[in-house]
């Protein structure tokens, strides 16, 4: 349901990148809009990745006037069947092959959002020294993310099974 939505209502077009075929969807600003930062959005674990964050990222945070990119990790999309998950390098060759197919060669500011474990590969386009995109990163919004907690020892343990109560 949630493709349907995104192709059919909201205008989203579902592209594979060349190299490793990471997913995502792509909607163009409005002709004649005034051009925002591109929006690129990463999303967290969930059923139907993508789809649960349609409203937010649709009437909250997306609007006519900028470039959208929704990036799919199908890994931890609880989808049905198996899921290559790619690696930090095959992830950001992938979301910088997503920018020249649609930005070619610009230097534009973006826009980057994450929610949970979608702030993983903010962090990765971040610190990845021979990421072209580091320049061009104007704004991160981080919801909820693990990316600061990660280097604690019960956080996933936490997030899988139950709290751990000897570690307060």
């Amino acid at each position: 349901f949630g493709n349907l939505y995104l192709k059919y209502v909201a205008g989203f077009t579902e592209y594979r990148t060349p190299s490793d075929g990471l997913i995502y969807w792509y909607r163009a600003a409005a002709s004649g809009s005034q051009r925002r930062p591109p929006l690129l959005f990463f999303h967290g674990v969930g059923p139907g990745g993508k789809t649960i964050y349609l409203p937010f990222c649709l009437y909250g945070i997306g609007d006519v006037d900028r470039d959208m990119y929704l990036f799919e990790n199908n890994s931890i999309s609880c989808a049905i069947g198996f899921h290559h998950a790619l690696s930090e390098d095959q992830t950001v060759r992938g979301v910088n092959e997503a920018l020249q197919r649609h930005e070619g060669l610009s230097d534009e500011p973006l826009t980057l959002c994450g929610h949970s474990l979608g702030t993983c590969p903010i962090t990765w386009l971040l610190s990845k020294k021979a990421s072209p995109l580091r320049s061009r990163i104007g704004q991160i919004v981080l919801l909820d993310p693990v990316t600061i907690n990660l280097s604690e020892p019960d956080v996933m343990v936490n997030f899988i099974y139950k709290r751990n109560e000897t570690h307060h």
